[in-house]
């Protein structure tokens, strides 16, 4: 309908104006912005194909009913001292007068009146009603306004809850004409000051000056009931005459035509400016969360050297069990091998026992207490690092709810929350199915697996203890086989120094390739379970993490295309400001 009395120029206007805000309607599609913002938008861009439309808003009581009867000069709408407007009335032209329903909360009121050939005229439910969904309606209305008639009474003009309206209808970048009403029950000197305060209130909070007309709609409605003409001297003893020039002449078809484009402009950048000011809260959440990734990395981190020092520690303890046996082992040979020990010497048996209690004695159970005592503590450092990520989660879970619950996009919000939610039951099940003694049972079967197959060359089947104990003792039956070899055939005398210093060599080097190879054994062990570990805790915030980098990814993408149309937007409205004759044009507060 506006492309057919739209020149070259506004026509062009009309179709970037048209395209820029369905690329944005597509983009909030894609961030997933609430359904009612997308709705907003979807009115703007219908809006322009309609005509112009001039939107009646204020507070119940001021007499808003009476102002639209008196426009339009017959009685349309109810009027009275209680809220009388229960749904949104849009008055077009029509060949007769009717009232048909649109939807719940909207009505389509048909007149033969010649205003509404050139505009609608809608109104609205107060804007402090005690109907809270009255208030609701009439918001949501303001965004598809053309221009907006903002009616106050003049006993009680200015309220702070009028205030609050005027600074949503600013943000919106809407043209606003003030309607001071019941001025007829003010005296001369007291209209001025009144004026003088309305004026000063709407200038601040619209940020310019908007016109502002003082009339009596009750007593233009009356005067045109009674057939009086535009000109008659009781419609200009009413202040209608004023502002019906205004709308008639100074809003002339090219002033229409720019306010027609500028609404949907102004309702497409505030939503880009809504939907950018979300993209940065969300990111800003992200960036918390992925701080959040970071510290349990650090955690991970630390936590693997603290391990590894601790670890070196408790290593040592061991090494120092099998240092103790070597030396009582080197002790057993310089004492046992000599000349006068000949007798014992030629019994395996007394050899064995003897090495048996003086040298071996407690090693084996001395080892297994110490690898038991690491058995035990990789189980705790476990179960501890998984309680500290259970709670490092469960408080950027609190942090979460407490701050954007209500600002955060439901479906943006679901996802995280349920992510995190998976995050906290993982690692709970986890460890509240943490069996200690279970645990250490398995990594004392792979470290007794381990020493019987790899470090000593045993079947597998026997533990720790023993395999050291018939390890060390076939050592020593090995070396002393040496020596009473060549006690039998050489003679000792000369030879028994020698072979007790090779026999102490022999034994070193035998101990010495035992701890290289205990050691080793436990380290593997060791990197084995802390990689365990660490891999678990991974693997349980991983979905999170994931979910953490792509939305960031998304978001900072969204935000960019956003910006850029809001960019846009921002361009065309100021080339529509200057259409026309090329004079700049004010318009809803800027």
């Amino acid at each position: 309908m506006l492309a057919r009395i739209l020149n070259d120029h506004q026509l062009t206007l009309l179709n970037e104006t048209r395209s820029t805000l369905s690329d944005l309607k597509s983009t909030l599609q894609e961030f997933e912005a609430e359904e009612s913002v997308r709705e907003t938008l979807a009115d703007a861009l219908s809006g322009l194909d309609d005509l112009f439309l001039l939107v009646v808003v204020g507070e119940f009581n001021s007499g808003k009913s009476t102002f639209i009867n008196a426009l339009v000069g017959k009685r349309l709408l109810k009027e009275g001292a209680t809220p009388t407007t229960q749904r949104v009335g849009i008055l077009r032209y029509g060949d007769a007068e009717k009232v048909e329903p649109i939807d719940e909360h909207t009505d389509a009121i048909q007149a033969p009146v010649e205003i509404l050939r050139e505009l609608a005229i809608v109104d609205t439910p107060g804007t402090n009603a005690i109907v809270r969904e009255h208030e609701k309606i009439t918001r949501e209305f303001v965004p598809r306004s053309d221009l907006v008639l903002f009616v106050t009474s003049a006993v009680q003009a200015y309220t702070e809850t009028e205030r609050t309206f005027l600074d949503l209808i600013r943000k919106w970048g809407k043209r606003v004409v003030v309607v001071m009403n019941k001025a007829d029950l003010l005296d001369e000197d007291e209209r001025e000051p009144v004026l003088q305060f309305l004026r000063s209130g709407a200038s601040q909070t619209l940020e310019s000056e908007p016109p502002i007309f003082p009339v009596s709609a009750k007593r233009a409605l009356k005067a045109k009931l009674d057939g009086a003409g535009p000109d008659d001297e009781r419609i200009k003893a009413s202040g209608f005459h004023d502002l019906e020039h205004f709308i008639r002449d100074t809003l002339d078809q090219g002033e229409r035509i720019r306010l027609k484009l500028l609404s949907p402009l102004g309702v497409g950048i505030q939503i880009s400016e809504q939907a950018v000011e979300g993209a940065t809260e969300r990111v800003a959440v992200l960036k918390d969360d992925i701080r959040s990734i970071e510290d349990i990395d650090g955690q991970l981190n630390t936590y693997r050297d603290d391990m590894r020092r601790d670890f070196g520690y408790r290593l040592a303890k061991v090494d120092n069990v099998l240092l103790e046996f070597e030396k009582r082992g080197l002790d057993f040979i310089e004492e046992h091998v000599r000349i006068t020990r000949i007798k014992e010497l030629m019994s395996k048996e007394l050899i064995r026992d003897n090495f048996e209690h003086e040298v071996v004695a407690d090693t084996a159970s001395e080892v297994e207490r110490r690898v038991n005592e690491i058995l035990d503590w990789i189980v705790a450092a476990d179960l501890r690092q998984w309680t500290s990520v259970m709670q490092h989660v469960e408080q950027r879970r609190q942090r979460y709810q407490d701050r954007m619950i209500g600002n955060i996009n439901r479906e943006f919000a679901g996802e995280r929350a349920r992510l995190l939610d998976d995050v906290i039951g993982k690692t709970r099940r986890t460890v509240e199915s943490y069996d200690r003694n279970k645990e250490s049972d398995r990594l004392a079967g792979m470290i007794q697996t381990t020493f019987a197959t790899t470090l000593l060359g045993m079947v597998g089947g026997v533990g720790v203890g023993a395999a050291l104990i018939m390890a060390t003792q076939l050592v020593w039956l090995d070396v002393t086989g040496v020596a009473l070899g060549v006690l039998l055939t050489v003679g000792g005398l000369y030879i028994i120094p020698k072979k007790r210093k090779e026999m102490k060599q022999a034994f070193r080097k035998q101990v010495s390739d035992l701890r290289r190879k205990v050691a080793t054994a436990l380290k593997s062990e060791f990197e084995r379970e802390i990689d365990r570990s660490v891999d678990r805790i991974r693997d349980a915030i991983g979905p999170y993490t994931r979910f953490v980098r792509t939305e960031r990814d998304r978001l900072d993408g969204q935000r960019k295309r956003i910006e850029k149309l809001r960019e846009e937007l921002g361009i065309l409205k100021a080339r529509v400001k200057t259409t026309g004759d090329g004079s700049p044009m004010e318009a809803g507060g800027e």
